[in-house]
């Protein structure tokens, strides 16, 4: 019997550290895709799969309460 595994990706979403989080709503603005929220005077991933994984949240949270778990690196294409 043959067996095929397969791996399931499931997105990092951004961290919020509520001891750090004053509620802002800076986040909210920025956010481009409306997953982000303040409730209960903390912010929240509201929209999981709206989430693009912009660093705008993490960018301007003036409190640095914002971050995401894992380093997006770009490198440029060489030609030989």
């Amino acid at each position: 019997m043959n067996t095929t595994q397969s791996a399931i990706h499931v997105p990092q979403l951004p961290e919020i550290d509520r001891n750090r989080c004053n509620g802002c709503g800076l986040c909210v603005a920025l956010c481009p895709t409306h997953a982000v929220a303040v409730r209960d005077g903390y912010a929240v991933i509201v929209n999981a799969d709206a989430c693009n994984f912009c660093p705008l949240c993490e960018s301007y949270c003036p409190t640095g309460a914002i971050g995401r778990p894992f380093t997006i690196t770009f490198c440029s294409a060489t030609t030989t």
